[in-house]
């Protein structure tokens, strides 16, 4: 309804615009009088109020995170689109073509309209499609052909199979590229770390997690269930700490494929916490297997109810945890870290990874994946983006460390643990567009704290 007194609903910031908007149209009005086109000037609000309310339409999707089916997207996105508003525009600036009758033509949404509206939404959609998962946004015409044929499931076994243990190509063979590169020869020497470039708190997490509330940035890692076995096939009551659980990514497919487990999740980021517990409880009816705090592991000790001052320092042989205090869980049988050390600033490490050792029992097991030394996302690092060796910081604060395979054998065992297994996870992706290959290097890795006699 084209109603001006409708400004007084309006936040300060609006009314200014809705005045602006009603002005123009009313003065569009008189010119079309004047040009002997009464009525045309009609067709002009029309459009307008069309195309808004398909806007309000997409923005009542993204507050309630709800993904349209493919069908439901394409009757909003003729409007949407604008076409309607643009050939409307268009035709009133033509004196002799701009008729009444034309614009009645329009209104009627004619198939040649419709056909061009689609077409125009769908090519943007394909454009930006990989940009808007990156930002809070609408779910594009591609999401919504996902859900509603359900195809959405099969790419992720495509990416699971391409993720899980992939030997695509010899790291070795990358190695050779990049070493011989002179473009890239600043990824290679060692040089004084500059630390002022990130915050030494958590506070660059804290914002990356609000930034992307909606969940959408992050999968479930389902291929992780096939790389570490163990999370299946583990007795009863055993229990696993998660650290770093983001948006619940790791947490979920866990929670999904095993029923013996506890889970226990923690963050630096209360939001990170907040938005794992609405994912899982989105996804999975009823849960009491799961529970999560806020720990930052590279700067503090894990909460006494993980594992007390006695369970740390007398774990002896029984893997039930029986020198547990009344209100300790006795320590936990595994702990992951996935995609999460990386994060941590290199002379923190040790530190870190001492803490997961003294919070697992006796023969536990410590599941690491990780970025790998010269996967893709190091080598698109500016120098500038340098930190220190091989540790970057991102243009929103956070940081990110590559590893090589002695790097993570040294962190590890000079904290005592117990290397089981250790090696590069190799994929070659294609970017068709560009006609390049895209080179990614995962480290994957499991260690185990020795049983004491």
């Amino acid at each position: 309804m084209w109603n001006p007194s409708g400004i007084e609903g309006l936040p300060e910031s609006m009314r200014y615009l809705h005045h602006v908007v009603l002005d123009f149209y009313g003065k569009l009005e008189e010119d079309m009088e004047r040009e002997g086109r009464s009525g045309c000037g009609l067709f002009a609000k029309k459009s307008m109020i069309v195309t808004a309310k398909a806007y309000l339409q997409e923005a009542k999707w993204l507050s309630e995170d709800f993904v349209a089916t493919f069908d439901e997207y394409k009757e909003n996105g003729v409007y949407s689109s604008s076409y309607l508003a643009l050939l409307t525009g268009s035709f009133l600036g033509m004196v002799d073509e701009g008729t009444l009758d034309v614009f009645e033509w329009l209104s009627t949404f004619p198939p040649l309209l419709v056909t061009s509206a689609l077409i125009g939404r769908l090519c943007g959609d394909i454009a930006s499609c990989e940009f808007e998962h990156k930002r809070k946004h609408v779910g594009t015409s591609i999401d919504c052909y996902m859900k509603q044929y359900g195809i959405e499931q099969t790419m992720e076994k495509r990416e699971e199979a391409g993720e899980y243990h992939s030997k695509d190509f010899e790291w070795e063979f990358l190695k050779n590229i990049v070493e011989n590169d002179p473009s890239l020869s600043h990824h290679l020497h060692h040089h004084h770390q500059n630390l002022s470039k990130y915050l030494p708190d958590s506070q660059p997490w804290q914002d990356f997690h609000s930034r992307h509330s909606s969940g959408k940035f992050f999968k479930e890692r389902r291929y992780l269930l096939k790389e570490f076995p163990e999370l299946v096939s583990c007795g009863e009551n055993s229990k696993l700490l998660e650290i770093g659980c983001g948006n619940g990514s790791t947490v979920l497919p866990i929670l999904r494929g095993s029923k013996n487990i506890t889970v226990y999740a923690c963050d630096c980021s209360s939001d990170a916490l907040v938005r794992t517990k609405e994912n899982i409880d989105r996804a999975i009816s009823s849960v009491d297997n799961f529970h999560s705090f806020c720990c930052d592991f590279s700067t503090s000790e894990f909460p006494d109810w993980v594992a007390c001052d006695r369970c740390r320092d007398k774990f002896m042989l029984n893997h039930s945890g029986g020198s547990e205090s009344k209100h300790c869980i006795g320590g936990v049988d595994f702990v992951t870290l996935i995609f999460t050390l990386s994060a941590v600033p290199k002379e923190r490490m040790p530190r870190a990874i001492k803490e997961c050792f003294a919070v697992l029992k006796p023969g536990g097991l410590l599941l690491f994946r990780d970025y790998g030394l010269y996967d893709m996302t190091m080598l698109r690092f500016e120098p500038e983006k340098r930190v220190g060796f091989r540790e970057y910081v991102r243009s929103d604060g956070t940081l990110s460390y590559f590893f090589c395979l002695d790097t993570a054998r040294k962190l590890f065992t000079d904290a005592g643990f117990i290397e089981v297994e250790l090696e590069y996870c190799c994929v070659k992706a294609v970017n068709r567009r560009k006609g390049k290959d895209m080179y990614r290097v995962w480290v994957h890795g499991k260690f185990q704290k020795p049983f004491y006699n």
